[in-house]
């Protein structure tokens, strides 16, 4: 009889101790469940050309062109041989994160002969940047976040020309006609900035 008393006992007490394992386990989960954590979440927002992109998923501005200077056509008008460019500003001063950005500019459908040559990154107006050539109409970069400077603004200018030689597509007649029927052209842009994951 002893015996069975002392087993009764020894699970009792088995019993009551899983028990307190138990009770301690679920008040911790909700003492956790009810505490409060601040994170602060990095700040994502970039402005194009000076519009906030970051809520909406596509920007209608209109870029205005600079035709180069060309003695023999009308100022700021295209025509074959000129040249020119336009600037694509980004200000990321108050991203808190790297990104990539990705700009893909369509070819014009009316006119085969414009293209799309090269690019330069300015950092600063002042100092003289490296020409690249944009391969495939497209433009790829990353931009690096650093915890001791804020991400400066900077411009993408992107160059254009309307070739007018032999191995062109589109002859005189053609490049007559597309001037008389169009008072301008359009060059779509398609631009794309998502965070940098290693």
């Amino acid at each position: 009889m002893i015996k069975t008393k002392l087993k009764v006992l020894i699970v009792f007490v088995i019993f009551a101790f899983a028990l307190s394992i138990v009770s301690n386990t679920y008040s911790r989960y909700v003492a956790a469940a009810e505490e409060n954590i601040d994170i602060a979440l990095a700040n994502w927002q970039i402005l194009l050309n000076n519009e906030d992109i970051t809520s909406s998923s596509s920007s209608v501005g209109l870029i205005n062109p600079v035709i180069l200077e060309n003695e023999n056509v009308a100022s700021n008008k295209l025509a074959p041989s000129s040249r020119g460019y336009f600037d694509i500003d980004i200000d990321a001063s108050s991203v808190e994160l790297s990104f990539n950005y990705n700009i893909k500019l369509d070819k014009n459908e009316i006119l085969d002969d414009l293209f799309i040559t090269k690019y330069q990154i300015i950092k600063d107006e002042n100092e003289e940047s490296d020409y690249i050539d944009i391969v495939n109409n497209e433009i790829n970069g990353t931009i690096n976040y650093s915890k001791d400077e804020i991400i400066k603004p900077f411009k993408i200018r992107v160059f254009f020309e309307w070739f007018d030689d032999e191995n062109n597509n589109s002859n005189d007649e053609n490049d007559t006609e597309i001037i008389k029927n169009n008072e301008s052209l359009k060059i779509n842009a398609s631009i794309k900035f998502t965070q940098k994951i290693e």
